[in-house]
């Protein structure tokens, strides 16, 4: 079904600028700036001017009118290395800011069915921010990574053509091991704990908290050139005020590979 059959012509002209600057202020001392816009054009299928009615409950309909997104991206960064020591730093911390950012509108008729339109929202906004750490153990044998990780992101789409707020606020943290020498054998082992709070300003019961817990281990054997063994491990741990239980997701896998080189005489 065909909402519009008139042809549409669109032109669009933007000013895409960007900024890079490195400083080397000492030996393994790196401080950096980034600073991109970015166009985002629509994919085809959001713009066609027809009714997607796979699902007779929830009818989607896209926008020839479309506008491209316009995202501006801004990042720093500092890198610390001892070679001496081994211990390095890694640091992030950036934004992103999109203006005619593509969402949804959705109304709910007198049949109960939902009826979405593509459409142009005002803007999101994104954060984020890392710091990874790592520094070998001599002791054991080890090398120790530490990397934690926080997002913030605010977006709106609409509900019955009120505007409703979403945020997004999400933090991890992530401890591991793996051999310092590997030879023939290399191992990585450690544990990832994450937590997001989702909110809504229109459906407030939608609101949400999620709590994820990762158990991981790896093991590699490569007796020669030839021969390679894996076997990885992964224990998976859900809580969600949504679920009416939590859940555990123990995943295990195991791989053999082989090689080989041909060598031709001239």
């Amino acid at each position: 079904m065909l909402n519009d059959t008139s042809s549409v012509n669109l032109h669009y002209s933007r000013l895409l600028p960007s900024f890079s600057w490195d400083f080397d202020y000492k030996t393994g001392h790196r401080i950096s700036l980034d600073y991109n816009i970015l166009v985002d054009e629509p994919q085809l299928t959001l713009m066609l001017p027809v009714v997607d009615n796979q699902n007779p409950q929830s009818l989607m309909y896209g926008n020839r009118h479309l506008n491209p997104e316009i995202r501006h991206e801004l990042s720093a960064n500092w890198l610390l290395f001892d070679q001496y020591s081994g211990i390095s730093v890694f640091a992030r911390i950036g934004g992103t800011y999109t203006l005619d950012k593509i969402g949804y509108s959705t109304s709910i008729n007198d049949s109960l069915v939902q009826v979405i339109h593509i459409i142009n929202t005002r803007d999101e906004i994104r954060t984020n921010g890392s710091i990874e750490i790592s520094t070998p153990l001599k002791f054991p044998g080890l090398n120790i990574h530490l990397a934690l990780e926080g997002g913030w992101n605010k977006g709106q789409t609409f509900v019955n053509e009120v505007e409703n707020i979403s945020t997004n606020l999400s933090r991890s943290i992530r401890l591991s091991f793996d051999k310092l020498k590997k030879n023939k054998w290399d191992s990585d082992f450690g544990a990832e704990l994450g937590l997001t709070n989702s909110k809504y300003s229109v459906q407030e019961s939608m609101n949400n908290r999620y709590f994820n817990l990762n158990y991981f281990a790896d093991l590699a054997f490569t007796p020669t050139e030839t021969w390679h063994f894996g076997f990885k491990s992964d224990v998976v741990y859900y809580r969600s005020k949504s679920f009416t239980h939590n859940v555990n997701i123990p995943l295990l896998s195991t791989e053999v590979g082989i090689s080989w080189r041909i060598n031709e005489a001239c």
